[in-house]
C-alpha cells in the first residue's frame, strides 16, 4: 500500500515549476541586480529592510550549495560511493 497520492506529487511539481518560470521571468526582465524589495518582518535573515536582487540571489546559491551538501551526504549513505 502506497501513503504517497500521486496527484499530490503532480500538483506539488506543477507549483514549484510554475514557481521557477516566474523567478527566470522576473530576473531576466530586471532592469538591474541592484532594485530592492523590503523583507519587513526578516524572514530571509536579511535583517529586514531593503534587500537587492543580488542579495536574493547570491543567498539562494549559498542555499542550494549547502542543502546539495547534505543531499550528497544522503546518497552517499544509500549507495555508498564517496569522493567526486
Amino acid at each position: 500500500m502506497s501513503l504517497i497520492d500521486p496527484q499530490v506529487v503532480t500538483e506539488a511539481w506543477d507549483a514549484w515549476r510554475a514557481e521557477v518560470d516566474f523567478a527566470t521571468r522576473f530576473v531576466a526582465e530586471a532592469p538591474s541586480l541592484d532594485i530592492t524589495g523590503h523583507d519587513p518582518l526578516n524572514q530571509h535573515g536579511s535583517g529586514g529592510g531593503p534587500m537587492s536582487l543580488r542579495e536574493v540571489l547570491v543567498g539562494m546559491i549559498e542555499e542550494y550549495a549547502r542543502h546539495m551538501g547534505h543531499v550528497d551526504l544522503l546518497r552517499e549513505r544509500i549507495d555508498g560511493r564517496t569522493g567526486p
